[in-house]
């Protein structure tokens, strides 16, 4: 987005920084600069993830102009090249959903549809299928919060306890305990 109110503008820009150059360069999407028309629509509140090797750009879900999303794209660090891989029927649109690719899985954990969320979908990079994995414990529904890969585990940080109804900018009331998810790796 372009802002901090909900009727900003949504993007669908990919960007680079180059560290020792300490420049921007856009790479996808927009309306200018030579960004192309392919990938994911404009969106805002999206998950977002690299896998381990460091070469596939996973962007999940988010809030656009038509709504809450539950789609899945991919982007080739490589070739530049923007892969759609559908959504999963039973995953409800979210935004401020988690995204996390651990080995060959890219895990889609919570996110926010109207309520909090606290389920977890899973994409197979091998087979191409979306899964809804039966999971045990007691995770608390929650949104728009910290998530890493660290080995075969997913780990949540923090997150919105209770959304605000005013977006983002009025949020107050949080999480503050950390939460592991250990995958089927």
């Amino acid at each position: 987005r372009m802002g901090v109110t909900m009727d900003d503008r949504a993007v669908n820009e990919l960007w680079k920084f180059d560290l020792p150059a300490r420049k921007w360069t856009l790479v996808s999407g927009g309306d200018d600069a030579g960004g192309d028309k392919e990938g994911p629509s404009a969106r805002s509140y999206h998950g977002m993830a690299v896998d381990e090797a460091g070469r596939q750009l996973f962007v999940f879900g988010g809030c656009g102009a038509s709504g809450r999303m539950n789609d899945l794209y991919s982007f080739d660090l490589d070739t530049l090249a923007w892969t759609a891989h559908g959504s999963h029927a039973a995953c409800t649109g979210r935004g401020g959903a988690g995204l996390v690719v651990v080995g060959n899985q890219v895990c889609v954990l919570g996110g926010f549809d109207g309520g909090e969320l606290g389920d977890v979908h899973v994409f197979d990079r091998a087979s191409g299928q979306w899964s809804l994995p039966a999971c045990t414990g007691n995770f608390p529904r929650r949104s728009v919060f910290g998530l890493a890969a660290c080995g075969r585990y997913a780990l949540y940080v923090f997150g919105e306890l209770d959304p605000a109804a005013h977006g983002p900018a009025a949020a107050r009331h949080f999480f503050n305990n950390p939460w592991a998810l250990n995958t089927p790796h």
